[in-house]
């Protein structure tokens, strides 16, 4: 298992698209994935553990659209 953990997020982060990355990607419902968000945005350093492909893709397009993050492998 692969942890990508949310450590800040730039100008223009896109929480929307945060929103819908996260339930694609991370398996999160719409309530779930708004409280990430939320903790993302007030620097909670919130993570996520998933499979290591899917964690890998989830911080790749979490990156790209502004959020900033670490991935810590188990």
């Amino acid at each position: 298992m692969t942890t990508v953990r949310f450590t800040g997020w730039n100008p223009g982060f896109n929480k929307v698209r945060m929103n819908a990355i996260l339930r694609e990607d991370g398996g999160l419902g719409l309530a779930e994935a708004k409280q990430l968000v939320d903790a993302i945005l007030e620097d909670r350093g919130p993570a996520l553990t998933l499979e290591e492909s899917a964690a890998r893709r989830l911080a790749d397009r979490a990156t790209e659209c502004g959020a900033t993050v670490t991935v810590e492998a188990e």
